[in-house]
């Protein structure tokens, strides 16, 4: 994992990108050939001073969803941009009560960090679905605590992600401090009956 999570690239207050170090990466993120013959390929139009044939493949690299970025010594380190679901939590959603704070307390904890996961595979969509550390603290456990995100309990049973939530509900922190917050599902099944009734409205 590179040093830094970027905090642009912190969506949620449950979610976020991060660039993948390949070189330690490399048994859960083969790179496919061609992404290391355009790799090479750069290296060689850098040292010709052909930047233009530099910056294209620069390009088209991005474009297949990697990144050269320069590492704490100024060297070159190729990355995967991965998208990242916390695992056992749901914070409200950016239109919702507490959205923006939700947020904001993520990229307080996480931007500019080095993180370490724990990967338990893909969601739906994509996303690595992980534990978040930074160190010895864990992500997840301090956002509970704190009463920025729910326990997602339909899908994640972890007693003490009930327990911290219940901390956090008894001090009213955070979304707590609203005595009858909406959660996140709630509002997403909402969301869809009211483009459900939209769309039939206006055939």
């Amino acid at each position: 994992m590179l040093p830094q999570v970027n905090p642009k690239l912190i969506g949620d207050g449950d979610g976020l990108t991060i660039h993948v170090d390949l070189c330690q990466s490399r048994a859960i993120f083969p790179v496919p050939i061609e992404i290391h013959q355009m790799v090479i390929a750069r290296m060689h139009a850098k040292a010709a001073r052909d930047f233009v044939k530099a910056d294209a493949l620069q390009d088209a690299i991005n474009r297949a969803g990697y990144r050269i970025i320069r590492g704490s010594l100024n060297e070159e380190i190729l990355t995967k941009e991965c998208r990242v679901r916390l695992k056992g939590i749901d914070a409200p959603e950016m239109g919702m009560a507490y959205g923006q704070e939700a947020k904001n307390a993520l990229i307080d904890l996480v931007g500019g960090k080095s993180l370490q996961l724990v990967v338990y595979g893909n969601d739906q969509y994509g996303r690595l679905l992980a534990d978040l550390y930074i160190g010895n603290h864990f992500v997840q456990e301090h956002l509970l605590k704190e009463g920025h995100v729910w326990h997602y309990n339909f899908f994640d049973k972890r007693m003490e992600f009930a327990r911290w939530q219940l901390e956090a509900q008894v001090s009213r922190k955070g979304l707590w401090a609203n005595p009858n917050p909406q959660s996140p599902w709630d509002f997403k099944s909402e969301e869809r009956k009211k483009k459900c009734a939209n769309m039939i409205h206006n055939r």
